[in-house]
């Protein structure tokens, strides 16, 4: 099975200029081949990338909500949500695929945490905001894999693999 993006996908966020783009980002949803079994696991994950903004402005919403250190406006809200939305997406790509993080990947996650470090940041506040993205993402799938019955086995193997991402990227931002 294919999976592609529809000409909605262009209403994702702008990242930031000063990280640099994350590694192919757009070419990354062009269609894909997908391990037999694991349609389930990617057309949520598309569907969650097709609803991307929605998802990026909730989960900044929740970062900002439950880390002081982000209250205090240390990070502006546009800067956050690029990343957000990057790392979101990237996961969701991962995940769609069933593949680790590339090294390229995991290069611009390295970039992401000098740059939070020179900004003020914990290091333990930007892998809390990471763990907080992930668990809201993981919800996001769980909600849209509860519409698809046949989804629910092939998502519970999907746990492995977002929970994968969470560490490597967290991982390479320290």
């Amino acid at each position: 099975m294919a999976v592609s993006p529809a000409d909605g996908a262009a209403d994702l966020l702008p990242l930031n200029p000063g990280l640099g783009s994350p590694p192919n980002r757009d070419a990354a949803w062009r269609p894909t081949s997908v391990p037999a079994g694991w349609e389930p696991v990617s057309v949520a994950c598309l569907s969650l990338h097709l609803g991307l903004p929605d998802l990026v402005r909730r989960i900044t919403d929740c970062i900002y909500e439950e880390i002081p250190s982000y209250q205090e406006n240390r990070i502006a809200r546009a800067d956050l949500e690029a990343s957000v939305a990057a790392n979101t997406d990237a996961t969701l790509i991962g995940v769609a695929a069933r593949r680790e993080p590339s090294a390229e990947e995991l290069e611009w996650r390295f970039r992401l945490g000098r740059k939070r470090a020179e900004q003020g940041m914990p290091a333990e506040d930007v892998v809390k905001a990471f763990h907080i993205a992930h668990r809201e993402l993981w919800e996001e799938l769980v909600t849209a894999a509860v519409a698809d019955p046949a989804a629910t086995d092939v998502l519970l193997a999907a746990a492995t693999d977002v929970w994968s991402w969470t560490y490597q990227l967290t991982s390479a931002v320290c």
